[in-house]
């Protein structure tokens, strides 16, 4: 009986691959069945590695492909964030909600992506849940957020630095307004949520620098006019956290933009 070697192997496997059988094989290349069995079998082994490993590094590379997109997003997210002209006064939003939404809806903007992972944005898509998969969207956004964070620790920073700043700039602001709420009640009788309004007002005008180019109804409004008055003095507590949200942000869209420009995430 001849050695089985390379060419020999070779050729078992290409008769049974043709399907006859390990009889007629072994009766060929005169080898008994226990032989072609054993080659037959090592064939079929060494091809199912062979295709385990080649599945296992596409969908690595799937799998890494896609949480790369998904980190882009986080970072278009964290920019639209910082890009967020600041509400008024009585309309205020906190930082971190902005954020955590802007991230979000990022990551909800990937419907097919999150579809082919068994997520689903929208509520009653087929193979997800009646309201859709909130909780866990809301936890993949937040730990992409840090992922995001973690891989550009500048990044980070600058957020931090804007977040904080957006709290600080939050609170002053509603500080001057009822500060002058309070002068407009106490000296002009302005009942309390028509003086805040006015004082609203009047802390949007100053911030906004429209004081020489106020409408004809702005000007002749006396008890508006007195309130820029106070409003004026009371703004140092303001300036400041304001031109480090405008410079942070203005900082954090830079680097976002360089992330998209060279997709290094």
């Amino acid at each position: 009986m001849p050695r089985v070697d390379i060419e020999n192997a070779r050729k078992i496997i290409r008769l049974s691959n043709q399907g006859l059988s390990y009889t007629a094989i072994g009766k060929e290349l005169h080898f008994n069945n226990k032989t072609v069995s054993l080659w037959v079998k090592k064939a079929k082994e060494l091809e199912k590695a062979r295709v385990m490993e080649v599945t296992g590094t596409d969908l690595n590379t799937r799998y890494t492909g896609e949480h790369h997109k998904m980190l882009l997003a986080a970072a278009r997210g964290v920019y639209k964030a910082v890009s967020t002209p600041l509400p008024s006064v009585r309309e205020s939003q906190e930082a971190g909600v902005l954020l955590e939404h802007q991230v979000l809806t990022g990551l909800q903007d990937l419907e097919g992506l999150l579809a082919d992972r068994g997520l689903h944005v929208r509520p009653g898509e087929p193979g997800g849940t009646g309201d859709g998969d909130p909780e866990l969207l809301e936890s993949m956004a937040a730990r992409l957020r840090e992922r995001l964070f973690q891989h550009i620790p500048d990044l980070g920073e600058v957020v931090e630095t804007w977040s904080s700043s957006w709290e600080e700039l939050r609170v002053r602001r509603s500080e001057v307004m009822e500060q002058v709420a309070a002068v407009l009640m106490q000296i002009r009788q302005v009942d309390g949520d028509a003086a805040r309004e006015i004082a609203s007002r009047a802390l949007e005008l100053v911030l906004s620098g429209r004081m020489s180019d106020l409408t004809d109804v702005e000007s002749s409004d006396e008890d508006l006019a007195f309130a820029v008055r106070q409003v004026e003095p009371r703004m140092d507590g303001v300036w400041e956290p304001l031109g480090r949200v405008t410079s942070s942000s203005a900082d954090c869209k830079a680097l976002v933009a360089d992330l998209l420009l060279w997709g290094g995430a």
